[in-house]
């Protein structure tokens, strides 16, 4: 089974280059402002080759069209507190 998922979204931050490997990277941050009871959903996504080329040009406010698989990551913040966060690679 496949969670697949297409949507608009709005850029919350300016793209950040990271490294994966040998792999330059750009880590997004973003917004779906279609939710219920207009609370927007952030999360994160993590593009790479021709897109991570594409998204340099992106900035805080610009809307775009996302296709990706949605993945949750828990992990432990520095206040000790379980977290978890989605994210679409």
């Amino acid at each position: 089974m496949s969670n697949v998922f297409t949507a608009v979204v709005n850029v919350c931050a300016t793209p950040e280059p990271i490294t994966l490997g040998d792999k330059e990277a750009m880590k997004l941050r973003l917004a779906d402002n279609t939710g219920q009871r207009n609370s927007p959903r952030f999360f994160g996504m993590l593009v790479t080759g021709y897109d991570a080329e594409t998204a340099k040009r992106l900035d805080k406010g610009d809307q775009i069209v996302v296709t990706g698989q949605l993945v949750v990551n828990e992990y432990k913040a520095r206040s000790e507190e379980h977290t978890s966060e989605l994210q679409s690679r």
